[in-house]
């Protein structure tokens, strides 16, 4: 019988024999959902490291944030005065921006919030909007597609720059201003768009240096994001970028020369709070390996035995295939086929779902939508795979070892056991 044949004879079996191939296959699909969503929990519990790295362009073990303990710190001294500090700045969630002019941009961002939840994101006026500081662009991971960075401009005066992502282009171009004016007619504040962002660009959670930030996001996507890039932000710590191996004695410098002031400052190396975060959520997580190890033994004799007895129980037709002139090794390859379909029926259904729902559940932003994605391909496939064709050879091996041994006539009559 030529393989094709076979092919065809396996999925007619299965498409006769309903009832019970529908019930092995709702039965396989949940087991490996649950393996699916067991290895999809140990693999993102340590990966809050990887998901503030998707948002920086360079070394997470030279980035430092410099707390200001003490009021009147004039903290951008301190940092200037330190030669081995290549960058500096802050990054932080303006929240909801509603200068009217800026209305036009909420068009296209409206139903897309990263911050703030849908509910209420429409109980503001306004964009969401991330506001950072100049010196800060070369640390993030800002890729653009048209325009220039803030670098290349002099002095920014009085005007604020805007980059947005990509999906805005068409409605607004590079270049477009939007003034704000006073009741007498005078721009009091002047937003020019200078770029667009590539899909992928994304910015630090601002609040990555504490220990306490319980939500742990880590980074924000910026698919649909608006970014105001301004020379400084007012506030009570910034980040800082130096060469990793010079991040001790800068730490050092940065504490002294507050000293010198009578001055109090933290200096706080983010690799070792993401580091800490990481293991605290490994943690939660703890023996759930192993559990996951027993399951898919379980998971793999139970369904092999399940679907054993059912091709011992289509004895009967097989007999009547071998009286007509079919020998036994095509017996025992439909009947692996057989299986290998209930096999990978199962993987593609199981996969549907899961992705279906991990995006539904997970995937608050883009940064979300890239790890669900890499986490299935690299963590989660493979092993999915690995099982389904455990469960069609160990359940095709069975009854062949038993077919083996008999005659067609206790096929016929159905004594194989």
């Amino acid at each position: 019988m030529k393989f094709k044949s076979k092919l065809k004879v396996a999925l007619d079996m299965c498409i006769n024999d309903k009832w019970k191939f529908r019930a092995a296959l709702i039965t396989t699909v949940a087991f490996l959902c649950i393996v699916m969503q067991i290895i999809y929990m140990t693999s993102t519990s340590g990966i809050y490291k990887s998901r503030v790295n998707m948002a920086l362009s360079k070394d997470i073990e030279g980035l430092l944030y410099v707390e200001f303990k003490s009021d009147d710190v004039n903290g951008k001294e301190i940092i200037e005065s330190i030669p081995e500090i290549e960058n500096y700045g802050n990054v932080y969630f303006a929240g909801m921006n509603s200068t009217p002019v800026l209305k036009k941009l909420r068009e296209v961002q409206e139903g897309h919030q990263t911050y703030y939840s849908r509910k209420e994101y429409e109980e503001y006026e306004g964009v969401e909007t991330v506001v950072m500081s100049k010196g800060m662009w070369d640390v993030m991971n800002l890729k653009l597609t048209e325009g220039k960075k803030p670098s290349e401009y002099d002095t920014l005066g009085n005007d604020t720059l805007i980059y947005l992502s990509e999906v805005y282009r068409g409605k607004i171009s590079c270049g477009d201003t939007f003034e704000q004016q006073n009741i007498k007619g005078e721009t009091v504040r002047r937003y020019v768009v200078a770029g667009f962002l590539n899909k992928k660009s994304a910015i630090i959670d601002s609040m990555i240096y504490s220990t306490g930030n319980s939500e742990k996001k880590g980074s924000y996507s910026l698919k649909y994001g608006i970014v105001e890039v301004v020379p400084t932000v007012n506030s009570d710590g910034m980040y800082v970028y130096c060469e990793p191996k010079d991040c001790e004695a800068v730490s050092d410098k940065i504490e002294t020369a507050a000293a010198l002031n009578d001055d109090i400052v933290r200096v706080i190396k983010i690799s070792s709070v993401i580091n800490y975060m990481d293991r605290e959520s490994k943690k939660s997580t703890k023996g759930l390996f192993e559990v996951a190890v027993v399951f898919v033994l379980f998971m793999v004799v139970s369904l092999s035995f399940n679907q054993t007895c059912s091709c011992i129980r289509q004895s009967g037709t097989y007999g009547i295939w071998m009286a007509n002139g079919l020998d036994k090794k095509d017996v025992n390859e439909i009947i692996f086929l057989k299986n290998l379909y209930s096999s990978v029926f199962s993987m593609i259904l199981s996969s549907a779902l899961m992705m279906a729902l991990w995006h539904k559940f997970y995937c608050t932003n883009m940064i979300n939508h890239m790890i669900i994605n890499e986490v299935f391909t690299k963590k989660v496939l493979a092993p999915a795979v690995l099982i389904s064709l455990a469960v069609s050879v160990i359940s095709s091996a069975a009854p062949v070892i038993i077919f083996n041994k008999k005659q067609t006539v206790d096929y016929l009559r159905g004594g194989i056991l």
